[in-house]
């Protein structure tokens, strides 16, 4: 028997294929997963946070978050969102502070500030760190975002190669090994 978080990931999953809408309340998941409202409560902190589930629970955890597996990482991102890109094309609509644009674009940022803070040594400085990982987390989630805006033009792999080509890493390998 399906959990209740899960029952209520999937109903919202569901409601917004069917509606091909991303305004779905509450009450709609409540009624369509079968739980109440202090279970979804209990579970979520609000409809966003369902939302942003729907991509964690599909996505693969990569290697441990170090400058060498930023190719991997980036191809796990877009093949999450190539599973269920008619999805992710709804949802991308959504425009406020609590949308999955910035929640992608979030949990890109927190990884490469992770790895790049694992790579580098002094004289790199945190300052530094930050302004790379903002860099590159708004190249990647920009470039994925308009690329299922777009019906997908380009293969996910050839994309992923571009993006990867595109990062200013050689900078933190240079410094790291100095």
């Amino acid at each position: 028997m399906p959990l209740a978080k899960d029952k209520i990931i999937t109903a919202y999953y569901d409601l917004v294929i069917e509606s091909r809408s991303p305004d779905i309340s509450v009450d709609q998941i409540i009624k369509k997963s079968g739980t109440s409202r202090s279970t979804f409560y209990r579970n979520f902190l609000d409809k966003y946070d369902v939302m942003n589930k729907v991509f964690l629970v599909d996505y693969k955890k990569g290697k441990p978050q170090t400058i060498d597996q930023v190719k991997p990482f980036i191809d796990s991102i877009i093949k999450t969102l190539e599973q269920k890109s008619d999805y992710y094309q709804v949802i991308l609509t959504v425009s406020n502070t609590n949308d999955f644009y910035n929640y992608l674009y979030h949990f890109i940022y927190n990884w490469f500030k992770q790895a790049f803070s694992k790579q580098t040594k002094p004289p790199f400085q945190n300052t530094d760190i930050n302004f790379v990982s903002r860099y590159t987390a708004s190249a990647i989630t920009y470039t994925i975002t308009q690329w299922l805006k777009n019906d997908q033009n380009l293969a996910g792999s050839q994309l992923s190669e571009s993006l990867y080509d595109s990062l200013p890493l050689h900078l933190l390998k240079e410094t790291s090994n100095a």
